[in-house]
């Protein structure tokens, strides 16, 4: 890619989310002081879509699945007041960009619970460039404003909110190929000279986040990328670090639409596994599916299958 030195948004830094538990932080923004855009935009892509997982980024697609970075990994999925949804185990695929070697920056996993959320749609094209975006994450926070490489930017903060930020993109229809995966990707461009309101880019943290697009024939939002890695400028770019001309580089999932579109589509009641470990699998002989269709092997309506302790006795 043009523009410098690639970096991995989590990669070695995982470790360093990961001690922090559930903490996390946003996308760095150019507007105000840097702390707002914490509530959904006006005009909101789905922004309660966008979710924990633990301390890190994902996005909830609909049907009981969740999309983010591989890197990122499948994790229990936590929704605004810290509501977890448990995963389930070897239910993650990772999307294939190229035949079967290397696969794709991407994930997909099924989660156990309906968290009540609404469906997303998935861009089938990539997005124009110019076209803008609206990113949602959970990377670190703006810190203090630096100068560095002949350019402006901030360091990364300590404070951590979910935010938003808007951008442009720069050039899309790449394959990138980092850390043994190749991905096609959109790229955005942190710029001096903030062509949008809330001009952001990618900090650590924001792997797995979302990047929303909007059709201009319908005016509906699609959920156009998953964000999965940054540039720097070279060896002069201070770590931790925010500067303009930096790159934002996101999955396009119109390359990758037929794939989860396939992988996603087959209801949880009618795939012959047992999404909910109680040994029972699908429709008829799980009681938690209402019928064949049904996304989930679980219903509220069971006090034995809602994931509430109803007894007081500490289990669920």
């Amino acid at each position: 890619m043009r523009g410098g030195n690639l970096q991995a948004l989590l990669g070695t830094a995982v470790v360093l989310v990961l001690s922090w538990g559930a903490a996390a932080g946003a996308v760095i923004i150019a507007s105000g002081d840097g702390t707002g855009n914490t509530s959904a935009p006006p005009d909101d892509p789905g922004w309660e879509n966008v979710v924990k997982l633990g301390g890190l980024t994902g996005v909830y697609l609909g049907n009981g699945w969740v999309l983010t970075a591989e890197h990122v990994g499948a994790r229990d999925m936590f929704t605004r007041g810290g509501v977890r949804h448990e995963w389930v185990p070897d239910s993650d695929v990772q999307l294939v960009t190229n035949g079967p070697d290397p696969d794709a920056d991407l994930l997909l996993f099924q989660i156990v619970r309906d968290p009540g959320l609404p469906d997303l749609l998935i861009r089938a094209s990539p997005p124009p460039q110019a076209s803008e975006v609206v990113m949602i994450g959970l990377g670190y926070n703006r810190g203090n404003a630096i100068s560095a490489c002949s350019r402006q930017g901030w360091e990364w903060g300590t404070s951590k909110a979910m935010r938003w930020g808007t951008n442009v993109v720069h050039e899309n229809g790449i394959d990138f190929s980092i850390s043994g995966t190749l991905t096609r990707i959109f790229s955005t461009l942190f710029d001096a000279g903030h062509p949008t309101l809330h001009e952001a880019q990618a900090a650590t943290g924001d792997s797995g986040g979302a990047v929303f697009v909007k059709n201009e024939a319908t005016s509906e939002w699609e959920l156009a990328g998953i964000m999965t890695a940054r540039s720097t400028l070279e060896v002069c770019q201070p770590s931790d670090s925010a500067l303009y001309g930096n790159h934002t580089y996101a999955g396009d999932l119109s390359f990758y639409l037929d794939q989860i579109d396939a992988i996603t589509s087959v209801p949880a009641c009618d795939d012959g596994l047992d999404q909910d470990g109680d040994g029972l699998i699908d429709y008829p002989d799980d009681p938690g599916c209402d019928d064949a269709l049904d996304p989930f092997e679980t219903s509220d309506a069971l006090p034995c299958d809602d994931g509430i302790d109803t007894d007081g006795d500490g289990l669920a």
